[in-house]
């Protein structure tokens, strides 16, 4: 016989007769078991369907009634409807959804109105006001104005109180610890006083000029000047604590004349006095040196010129400099405490590399202590004509050679000498050039650049009076209040030192 895999299927009549007899037999099965599978698809449909019915009639307002959800899924005519339906069971599950979450958001607001009803009845209630604060005057007050006000109405609750713990010059300041603008609006007039030149203590023929300045320099214009902090604490520690000895001593001295006098805490003691006080104390305490270097525009040159007179001739280039004005504006803002002494080597012509040199070789003249503050004041001069002649000659930009100068000086100064048994002094940066020496603006930002990378990388302080008034000096060329007269001969030319507003302003910008 032949193999079965092998053998052809022949078309024999019988045969063929035979094949079509099995086929209709074959497709009856076929098609009776398809009728059957659909019968049983659309039963447990009908199940699935229903038990959805039951899930979407278990809201919270029906949880508790199962037997009238069971119920209603029984009923044959909606079974029929959501057989016949399909996109009405997706609906469904839509609505099931939106209905859970408008469910939640409903539940988070009620809980949140209870507590806001919470926190009124809190607010509300007397024992919850405090006794030292008060209540706006209006709805209209700036946060600014609030702040002023909270920190003046503490002030007076507490200017009487002695802390137990006044171990540090930061435990004289109120608690919590007031913020600068806070402390600086609240004594504006008293900065206003203190800002006399000392031949003009008597007369202030400034008082007007400087008042004008004092508003246009707003605490916000000099927040600006603040461009880097110290990244270590440990000079300023030791800063703070120089005064502090200091200050304690003589406010001993002070007490002990006020329970002699019977005088009470508010009452004025004459300045006088309050120096013969200080120059009794026996081994009184050092006061805090600070040291000034720059060129001729941290000498004076020109500061005289002002637009109130031109009879200046009592205002000499040094006294009348910003650091020599600094010399007389801490004592009278201290309240006449001599606490801090200031020191200016200031040469005309010198810039930074001028002043590592004299670092370095610490050509420091005899009466100039060892300073626990160095402020570099070199700026203009780095970025003067003759700095820039330099450059080209060594072939370098002026910005590499101002960046190469200035990171060698703050490393001479931060590197502790040997033999000196003095640490680095804190180390200031002032970026006071607002000249005309460049024309573009990249060119004339060198300085402001330079000064701000080194000071964050090697974690100095630094300060920019050239930023606090920089768009009133290059917004209007011609205005000499902040600056040079750029016009000054009629026509424009290069000039670089200042007149008497900005030796005023810096002051404060330092002061700040």
């Amino acid at each position: 016989a032949p193999s079965q895999t092998s053998a052809p299927f022949l078309p024999h009549p019988h045969r063929r007769r035979n094949g079509g007899g099995i086929k209709i037999r074959t497709v009856t099965t076929h098609t009776a078991t398809f009728l059957a599978g659909v019968f049983i698809a659309t039963v447990f449909s009908t199940v699935h369907l229903t038990n959805n019915h039951f899930s979407y009639n278990l809201t919270p307002s029906s949880c508790g009634d199962f037997a009238n959800s069971g119920a209603d899924s029984e009923n044959g005519e909606a079974s029929a409807n959501r057989l016949g339906d399909q996109s009405n069971y997706q609906n469904v599950s839509k609505d099931i959804e939106l209905q859970n979450f408008l469910l939640e958001e409903q539940r988070k607001t009620e809980e949140l109105q209870r507590e806001i009803d919470k926190s009124r009845k809190i607010n509300e209630s007397p024992k919850s006001v405090s006794s030292t604060t008060s209540e706006p005057n209006s709805m209209e007050e700036s946060f600014q104005q609030q702040l002023l006000r909270e920190f003046q109405d503490y002030y007076k609750n507490n200017l009487d109180k002695k802390s137990s713990h006044n171990n540090d010059m930061c435990s004289l300041l109120p608690n919590p610890t007031p913020s600068t603008l806070s402390l600086w609006s609240h004594f504006l007039p008293h900065i206003l006083d203190s800002s006399k030149h000392a031949h003009d203590w008597h007369e202030y023929e400034f008082h007007d000029f400087t008042a004008r300045l004092l508003s246009i320099l707003t605490p916000d214009r000099l927040n600006r000047g603040v461009k880097t902090l110290p990244l270590d604490w440990t000079p300023v520690q030791r800063s703070l604590t120089i005064l502090h000895k200091r200050w304690t001593a003589i406010q001993k001295e002070v007490d002990s004349f006020r329970k002699k006098n019977n005088l009470s805490p508010t009452d004025p003691i004459d300045p006088k006095t309050i120096e013969k006080l200080q120059n009794s104390i026996p081994n009184a305490p050092r006061k805090l040196n600070i040291l000034i270097m720059g060129g001729s525009v941290t000498m004076g040159v020109v500061c005289h010129l002002n637009p109130v007179t031109t009879q200046t001739g009592k205002y000499s280039r040094r006294a009348c400099a910003w650091p020599g004005r600094l010399n007389t504006f801490f004592p009278y803002l201290f309240g006449y405490y001599d606490l801090v002494n200031i020191d200016s080597l200031a040469l005309g012509g010198t810039n930074t590399e001028s002043g590592r040199t004299i670092w370095d070789y610490s050509i420091l003249p005899d009466e100039i202590p060892y300073p626990d503050i160095l402020i570099n004041g070199y700026a203009t001069n780095d970025m003067h004509y003759n700095s820039v002649q330099d450059a080209i000659k060594r072939n370098v930009t002026l910005e590499q050679s101002v960046f190469e100068l200035s990171q060698s000086f703050i490393r001479q100064v931060l590197t502790p000498k040997k033999g000196c048994g003095h640490p680095p002094p804190l180390l200031l940066y002032l970026d006071d050039y607002l000249g005309n020496e460049q024309n573009e603006i990249r060119e004339t930002m060198i300085s402001s650049r330079v000064i701000h990378e080194l000071s964050g990388y090697y974690g100095i302080g630094s300060i920019s009076y050239a930023d606090v008034v920089r768009d009133i000096v290059y917004g209007d060329t011609r205005e000499w209040w902040f600056s040079s007269n750029w016009y000054e001969k009629g026509d424009y030319e290069r000039a670089v030192h200042p007149h008497m507003g900005m030796h005023i302003s810096t002051v404060w910008v330092v002061g700040y």
